[in-house]
C-alpha cells in the first residue's frame, strides 16, 4: 500500500484523509446500532471552526495544554484535532464514569490537570459542574468549552505546526506508580503510525473496529489515528457498551468486513465467558484478519479460550496477534508476524523469579507456558538490563526491557525527576521484563510487580492467575500484594467474588491457600475478600497494586480473614 503525501504533521495527516478519501470516515455506535458517520472531510472543516474559536477568540497560546474530557464520540475527536489545528496541545483524559463519585473521579485526573497547568478543558456540561463541586481548590481556575459552543465560529483556522514539537500528552494508566504524563512529538507519533501500518499491512480495503476508550494509547494511536492516517474506516463504539454486552463488538463485523481490532487479554476472556452458544452461531468473525492482544499480561488459556469458542463464528485462529507496546512509544513496540497465531515456549516457571530462562518441554510438571509478541516494530530497538542498569551479555536471562528509537518520548510533562529516572544512558526503562528467545520478545511481568517471600521471587500475575483460574467460586477479580510481617515479607490476596455466604467464603479461603501453596510453594498470610467497587484499578482498568499497602491497611481490622 502506497501513502500518498508526506505529512510531517497530525493535522496534514487529517487533511490528506480529507483531500484523498472523502468518503471515509468515522462510524459511531450506541447500543450496536450506527448512529452518525463523520466524514473525514467533514471533520477537517469542523476541526478548522474549532480552531478559529479557541485561537481567535480565546486566544490560546502555542503550546498551551489544553484539556479533552469527553467520552467516547465524535465531539471528542473534533476536540482533539480542534485544539491541535489551534496550535495547542491536546491532553486526553477520562470523562467521569457512571454511578462514580465525583470527589474520586476529580482526585483521580486533578493530579493530571494541575502537574501540565491545564486551565482549559473542552468537556460538556456535566463536567462543569463535578469539577466545580469537587475539586476543593477554589485558587486553580478551571475554564470547561464545549465543543458545540466553539462551533459556532463560520471561519476557519489551521496553524503552522513544527514536527518535533508536542502533539499531545498521553498520560499513563498508573497501575504501578502515580500517573506521568508522556510527551509525544508529531514527529515521533508518525513514526509509530507508520510502524503500526508497516507491521500490520495496512490497505485501503482494511476497517478498525473498537471500543477502547479514546483517552488510551491503544484507542486513540491504534485505532483512531491509525485510521485516518491510513485513510480507512473507523468503526467506534462506547467502552460501556461492550461492558454491558461485548456481543455489540462482535456484531460490527460482518456488515461492515472489519479487519483490525485490537483489545487486552481481559476482553477476550470476557467474550469467552459470557457470550452464548446460541449468539455465537449468529456471528461472522471471518473478516477478522487482526485481533491484536495487548496492553496487559497475555495468558495462554484465555486466548485458547477464545479462539475454540469462536473459530465456529468463522475467527482464524491465525488472526489472534499477541503484541507489546506503551504510551512512552507512543504505542507499538512489538509485533509478531502477521498472520501466524500464538507463539510460545515453555520454561522452568520455578526459576523465572530468578530471572533465569530454561526452556523446558509442555509435558514437565515444573513448566510455565509464554507468549511470543513478536520482534520489535521499524524503528525500535530494545535492550534488556541487569537490576545494575547495565545491559544483559548473555543469553537465557529474565531483565528490564529497555528500548529507545524513533517514536520513543524524551519524557514526562514538567516532571523532571521522573524524566531523569526513567532513562538508562539514552534507552527509556519500561519497568516490563522479559527474555529473547530466537530473536523474539517474551513478557514475564513487571519489575515493580515482584513479590519477594522467603528470599524468593515471585509474579505477582502468577499469584492472580492462580486465583482466578479457580472454578466455582464466582471469582471477579484478585490482587496480589507483598507486606511487612516480623521483618520479612508475606504475601496477602484481596479477592473479589460475589460469594456472601460466611461459610462458604471460609472453605474458599483454605482452598485459595492449597490452591497457591500446591502451585507456588508459598501460602497467603491474608486473604481479604472486597466488593468490585473497592478494588483499586486504573482508567483503563489495570490493577493499581501500589495502592495495595493502604487498601490492606484499612480493611484489616474490619473485614474477616484467616491467617
Amino acid at each position: 500500500m502506497t501513502i500518498k503525501g508526506s505529512p510531517q504533521d497530525l493535522l496534514a495527516v487529517l487533511k490528506r484523509a480529507a483531500e484523498y478519501n472523502p468518503t471515509r470516515g468515522i462510524r459511531l455506535f450506541q447500543v450496536g446500532q450506527e448512529v452518525e458517520y463523520l466524514l473525514y472531510q467533514q471533520l477537517y472543516q469542523d476541526v478548522g471552526r474549532i480552531a478559529s474559536s479557541l485561537k481567535n477568540l480565546l486566544n490560546i497560546t502555542p503550546g498551551e495544554r489544553i484539556g479533552v474530557i469527553l467520552p467516547t464520540s465524535a465531539d471528542f475527536v473534533r476536540a482533539f484535532f480542534g485544539v491541535i489545528a489551534a496550535g495547542g496541545v491536546p491532553v486526553t483524559l477520562p470523562a467521569p464514569f457512571r454511578f462514580s463519585s465525583s470527589i474520586r473521579y476529580v482526585q483521580r485526573i486533578y493530579g493530571a490537570l494541575t502537574r501540565s497547568q491545564i486551565h482549559r478543558v473542552l468537556g460538556d456540561k456535566k463536567l462543569i459542574k463535578i469539577l466545580g463541586e469537587a475539586s476543593g481548590c477554589p485558587d486553580y481556575s478551571i475554564q470547561v468549552l464545549t465543543v458545540s459552543n466553539l462551533l459556532l465560529e463560520d471561519f476557519t483556522t489551521y496553524s503552522e505546526l513544527v514536527e518535533n514539537n508536542p502533539a499531545f500528552i498521553q498520560y499513563t494508566s498508573g497501575s504501578t506508580s502515580d500517573p506521568k504524563g508522556v510527551i509525544l512529538t508529531h514527529k515521533q507519533i508518525l513514526a509509530n503510525l507508520e510502524a503500526i501500518r508497516h507491521g500490520l499491512k495496512m490497505e485501503h480495503k482494511d476497517v478498525v473496529c473498537t471500543w477502547l476508550p479514546m483517552f488510551h494509547d491503544m484507542g486513540l494511536v491504534g485505532c483512531l489515528l491509525s485510521s485516518i492516517y491510513t485513510q480507512i474506516d473507523l468503526l467506534l463504539m462506547a467502552p460501556d457498551d461492550f461492558i454491558r454486552n461485548p456481543l455489540y463488538w462482535l456484531k460490527l463485523f460482518e456488515p461492515y468486513q472489519a479487519t483490525l481490532s485490537p483489545a487486552p487479554n481481559s476482553a477476550y476472556l470476557r467474550c469467552a465467558e459470557q457470550i452464548k452458544e446460541e449468539d455465537i452461531k449468529t456471528l461472522d468473525l471471518s473478516s477478522w484478519r487482526s485481533a491484536m492482544n495487548g496492553s496487559e499480561q497475555i495468558d495462554s488459556l484465555t486466548t485458547k479460550k477464545f479462539i475454540d469458542k469462536f473459530q465456529i463464528a468463522g475467527f482464524h485462529p491465525e488472526a489472534m496477534m499477541p503484541v507489546y507496546g506503551l504510551a512512552e512509544a507512543t504505542l507499538a513496540v512489538t509485533f509478531p508476524p502477521i498472520d501466524r497465531g500464538i507463539h510460545s515456549v515453555f520454561t522452568r516457571r520455578s526459576l523465572i523469579g530468578e530471572k533465569i530462562v530454561d526452556i523446558v518441554s509442555p509435558d514437565n510438571p515444573d513448566a510455565k507456558e509464554v507468549i511470543s509478541v513478536g520482534y520489535p516494530v521499524k524503528g525500535i530497538e530494545i535492550c534488556l538490563f541487569e537490576d545494575n542498569g547495565t545491559p544483559i551479555s548473555t543469553k537465557n536471562k529474565i531483565g528490564e526491557i529497555c528500548i529507545r528509537g524513533d517514536s520513543v518520548t524524551k519524557g514526562y510533562d514538567f516532571d523532571e525527576q521522573a524524566t531523569n529516572s526513567a532513562f538508562r544512558e539514552g534507552w527509556f526503562a519500561t519497568g516490563d521484563l522479559g527474555f529473547f528467545h530466537q530473536d523474539e520478545l517474551y513478557i514475564t511481568g513487571r519489575r515493580k510487580e515482584v513479590i519477594i517471600v522467603h528470599g524468593q521471587n515471585y509474579y505477582a500475575h502468577d499469584i492472580e492467575l492462580v486465583v482466578k483460574e479457580l472454578e466455582g467460586f464466582k471469582i471477579r477479580n484478585a490482587m496480589a500484594i507483598s507486606v511487612e510481617n516480623k521483618g520479612t515479607e508475606s504475601l496477602v490476596l484481596f479477592v473479589v467474588t460475589n460469594e456472601v455466604d460466611t461459610e462458604k467464603r471460609k472453605q474458599f479461603i483454605s482452598i485459595i491457600r492449597e490452591a497457591v501453596s500446591l502451585s507456588l510453594g508459598i501460602s497467603p498470610l491474608d486473604v481479604i475478600f472486597l466488593k468490585q467497587n473497592e478494588i483499586p484499578l486504573t482508567s483503563s482498568g489495570k490493577l493499581e497494586r501500589h495502592k495495595g499497602l493502604q487498601l490492606y491497611e484499612s480493611h484489616t481490622k474490619a473485614l474477616m480473614y484467616l491467617a
